[in-house]
């Protein structure tokens, strides 16, 4: 007899279509066995799985099916990772809308991950795009934002005209754009969000030691590095035209009668100020050019600004200068060069023939001479030359030096790390909106006289011709999107697609919170606790959404002014363009 060919894609059809509705792999709310939690990395909606993404869940698939079969209670969802500027690129060459774009891809990605025939459990499926989802990324955001964890500010970022967006340092390569490889990037100063991670950067220090003996230790070595805490003094140099402190942070204070020169970073504030006009163009250039480089390739270049500052110290007038090395993000952004002890102060003042002075010697040793030095003595030892503190050593002399500072009132102890605060406006449209009430918070805080320091930042003006783009400081592609509004939403002022509504979270778990909360459809109570988990798509959820928004608006004791339905919380796209995004 024959042997029968397996026609593998015949039957995987038959038991694929088998699997769709059953209930194998759904989770139960309440349940006497042992509950488990396995969660894969959400797929990014790019448009197809690849055997990357195959080989990611199959691992978490097989290990779900073990637990199941061990009589655990096994939560296994699934979702998407759906907003991102990849998207919103694709959107614009295929002239799409990003969400049109994204929902196709989820869809047909759904289909791929249901012929594999993983064990996810469909119900639970979530998407980051949609607003059920991404209204707990703002309800966190408002709460960082009360807490002083959330503010705005002008910043020097890397932009790539050709997405017409902001990058992260990593996005830069070989100087262009990791998306367009012969786009150049620049630095542009625009206003931008920063979560305050810096708040944190010594208790993040610190709980590295919990990691020890379970992380690699070059791992932690990175992170250290990452955090780069630093010890020293802060001092205040002196413009010598005006008398304007210049601060400068320094770890060797002990060394600062050997200074020769100062040099700021080139997005210093005072930068702009001393430089002439034939040089803007040369600041410009080395502004840009340092964004398209990693630190470590490139060459110290500078130029003299013609203007001097004044040593604190001993009274001596340096130059300054304006160097391609100094970091703005790093200590305040100026330093005063020492090129006798620190290499790279030595590099940067033997090139441009600037005065190297050795003012620390060895312990047992004599004092170096300027003329035949081959490079910094950076150890530490004692101090020569150096006025009142000669003959004391290094240490000591960094004491004595920061009492005086502080005494006098031109400088202080001081801490400082090299973290820097997190910039969060990267997306140019297709991300998470800044909502609407943080504006209004910081306004309110700033009449008040009270919350963040930064101030209340004005609003980007709104775009009535339905267009998206970057803002009004660049000039850049823009693609017109429909102009969906809901008839509801319009009467209260909440002009823009449904999907884009972004909620008032306070008045939204308020009014959860309260017996009989308001229901969406029959099926779906607002539970404040826990996100609300789709088990089928409403067509048009935002009229029952503004329903919450009534229902607590209609409580006693709602100030009128306050109330959500006639606050402007966003202004969303169509009607009226696009407001503030992550």
């Amino acid at each position: 007899m024959p042997e029968k060919s397996y026609d593998h894609h015949r039957i995987e059809l038959k038991w694929m279509e088998r699997w769709k509705d059953a209930d194998f792999y759904k989770a139960e709310d309440f349940s006497p066995r042992p509950k488990y939690y396995l969660l894969e990395m959400l797929p990014y909606p790019s448009g197809t799985l690849h055997v990357g993404h195959i080989r990611n869940y199959t691992i978490g698939d097989t290990l779900a099916r073990y637990k199941w079969m061990r009589g655990y209670n096994v939560l296994h969802p699934m979702g998407w990772d759906a907003f991102g500027l990849p998207a919103e690129n694709a959107a614009i060459a295929n002239k799409r809308h990003p969400r049109d774009w994204t929902l196709s891809n989820i869809a047909y990605m759904k289909q791929q991950h249901r012929r594999y025939g993983f064990s996810y459990d469909w119900d639970r499926e979530i998407s980051t795009c949609e607003p059920e989802y991404y209204r707990w990324n703002q309800w966190f955001f408002l709460k960082m934002l009360e807490r002083g964890l959330a503010y705005r500010a002008k910043a020097l970022v890397n932009w790539c005209p050709e997405c017409a967006t902001v990058l992260a340092n990593e996005q830069v390569v070989d100087g262009c754009c990791w998306r367009h490889d012969t786009t150049r990037v620049e630095q542009r100063e625009l206003d931008q969000w920063f979560l305050k991670i810096t708040a944190y950067a010594e208790q993040l220090l610190n709980d590295i030691s919990k990691l020890e003996g379970g992380w690699p230790e070059r791992v932690l070595v990175m992170q250290r590095n990452w955090i780069g805490r630093s010890e020293g003094t802060e001092v205040d140099f002196r413009l010598a035209d005006t008398g304007e402190p210049i601060r400068i942070f320094t770890t060797r204070v002990d060394t600062i009668f050997g200074a020769t020169c100062l040099i700021l970073a080139p997005e210093h504030p005072l930068t702009a100020r001393l430089v002439g006009e034939a040089d803007k163009a040369k600041l410009k250039q080395m502004i840009d050019e340092r964004a398209r480089r990693d630190p470590g390739d490139l060459v110290k270049e500078g130029f003299f600004t013609g203007h001097e500052a004044v040593n604190p110290y001993n009274g001596e007038r340096i130059p300054i200068w304006v160097g391609n090395f100094v970091l703005m993000g790093y200590g305040t952004g100026a330093i005063m060069a020492v090129p006798a002890h620190d290499e790279r102060d030595f590099e940067f003042c033997t090139r441009y023939g600037i005065a190297v002075r050795p003012v620390i010697r060895p312990a047992d040793g004599p004092l170096a001479e300027a003329a035949t030095m081959r490079g910094a003595f950076v150890d530490d030892g004692v101090c020569e030359n150096s006025g009142e503190f000669s003959g004391l050593p290094s240490a000591e002399a960094r004491r004595r030096m920061t009492e005086k500072a502080e005494r006098e009132g031109f400088g202080k102890a001081s801490v400082t790390y090299r973290i820097r605060d997190w910039g969060i406006s990267r997306q140019r449209y297709w991300g998470t909106p800044i909502p609407g009430g943080a504006l209004r918070f910081m306004r309110d805080c700033a009449g008040a006289g009270k919350g963040p320091s930064r101030g209340a930042p004005a609003e980007r003006g709104n775009n009535r011709s339905g267009r998206v783009s970057a803002g009004p400081r660049a000039r850049v592609r823009e693609y017109v999107l429909p102009r969906l509004r809901a008839g509801r939403a319009a009467r209260d002022r909440h002009h823009g697609h449904l999907h884009r509504l972004v909620l008032v979270f306070l008045p939204l778990l308020r009014s959860a919170q309260r017996p009989g909360a308001v229901r969406q459809r029959q099926d779906r109570a607002l539970v404040p606790d826990r996100p609300v988990h789709r088990r089928r798509r409403a067509r048009d959820p935002a009229p029952h959404l503004l329903a919450v928004f009534h229902q607590s608006d209609a409580r006693p004791g709602v100030d009128p002014s306050r109330r959500a339905c006639d606050a402007p919380v966003h202004s969303g796209y169509g009607h009226q363009g696009r407001g503030q995004d992550v």
